[in-house]
């Protein structure tokens, strides 16, 4: 079987806030360089400027819910999850408890081409944790029901999702990726001392509130963690082509911004 096309799937709502899923799908048969050449004459021919990809608006809010092998159900952090319609996303993660960390909310945000800040809202920063690609694509339907990690349909709140298995050594996680969302809006991960559920308790789709991207207006970005990592790619030898990448992401993300 050919080499595994990656695919960026979207953010999830999990414990620790938000994270970027790929998917890794085994095609049925990999694509010929007359084929690429093919699709690059079409592509070039469609004209010089790229739209900008259109994203459905929406809503969810989750819950996080762990039962025990041997004990009663126990609920965990509650996340409500935001996408506009240009693609920017904010997750906005409540741990449960009476703690200081329960009270107090973890905030991220996303842009397309920019990447994902955690919101520090004590010092009015955006800090700068990963990259996220402009130019990822959703993966097509038929390329998931061919993936190894195929493991059937099912519909959540209404919605259809394809169920996609990543097996690891002491664990299993099931991901339910939704077309409708090009999202992944549900997982489930089994391991001897448990099940952990994140599932979302109502989606809304439409217009969003925007309040809290508006409120980030004035936040500056801290990009001083990531170039720590920049730092120590430089200093290793024959890590130059990590530092370039490194490079330009952080270029990326301190950019001026004119989204959030």
């Amino acid at each position: 079987m050919g080499k595994g096309r990656i695919f960026f799937v979207g953010a999830v709502v999990i414990s620790f806030g938000v994270a970027l899923f790929t998917i890794r799908v085994e095609p049925a048969k990999r694509l010929t360089e007359s084929a690429l050449s093919e699709t690059r004459a079409e592509v070039s021919s469609v004209g010089k400027v790229t739209p900008e990809p259109s994203f459905t608006e929406f809503t969810i809010d989750a819950q996080e819910v762990f039962q025990p092998s041997d004990g009663p159900l126990v609920r965990g952090a509650q996340s409500t999850y935001y996408r506009r319609a240009d693609g920017v996303f904010a997750t906005v993660r409540i741990a449960s408890g009476d703690s200081r960390e329960a009270s107090t909310p973890e905030i991220t945000v996303g842009e397309r081409g920019r990447g994902v800040f955690r919101v520090n809202q004590v010092d009015r920063k955006l800090v700068f944790i990963g990259p996220l690609p402009a130019d990822a694509t959703a993966p097509l339907v038929e390329d998931l029901k061919r993936s190894d990690q195929y493991q059937g349909e099912a519909t959540v709140l209404g919605y259809p999702t394809i169920i996609l298995r990543q097996q690891r050594r002491d664990l299993y996680i099931d991901t339910y990726y939704a077309p409708d969302f090009q999202l992944v809006i549900k997982t489930v991960t089994v391991r001897q001392q448990g099940t952990t559920i994140i599932e979302p308790a109502s989606i809304i789709a439409g217009p969003i509130d925007n309040t809290i991207f508006t409120s980030l207006a004035d936040f500056s970005i801290d990009t001083s963690s990531y170039r720590v990592k920049l730092e120590k790619a430089e200093r290793v030898q024959g890590e130059a082509a990590v530092a370039e990448e490194l490079r330009r992401q952080l270029e990326n993300a301190s950019r001026p911004r004119t989204r959030f």
